[in-house]
């Protein structure tokens, strides 16, 4: 069974989104083991696995049985990446009317 780190906090918006996706996989899949974690207690894996090297979150990472990472999404899914470089997307992906792409992402990745 795969293993989820999330690095999230409850005060950013796109760690709402992804976590409410995951939430939805978690409940159809309950044996899915999903740990979340603090952003500023884990700065340096949050810079090597960013976009531009920046600490920043969400970053969700897939792990297999032996730890070894299978997949991840870093900060928003990547066949969204440049849709909501236009903050009027942005908004639409954080008011949760961008969920398709996103829970797609998360069933490859999870499946």
């Amino acid at each position: 069974m795969k293993k989820i780190l999330l690095f999230s906090e409850f005060w950013c918006p796109d760690c709402l989104v992804l976590s409410g996706a995951l939430k939805v996989f978690k409940e159809n899949n309950p044996a899915l083991e999903v740990r979340v974690l603090p952003r500023d207690d884990y700065l340096p894996i949050l810079s090597e696995h960013s976009i531009d090297g920046k600490a920043r979150i969400p970053l969700l990472l897939v792990l297999d049985e032996k730890g070894q990472i299978q997949g991840k999404i870093s900060e928003v899914p990547s066949s969204l990446r440049e849709k909501i470089k236009d903050k009027n997307q942005h908004r639409d992906y954080r008011a949760g009317k961008l969920m398709e792409p996103l829970m797609e992402e998360l069933k490859t990745l999870l499946y």
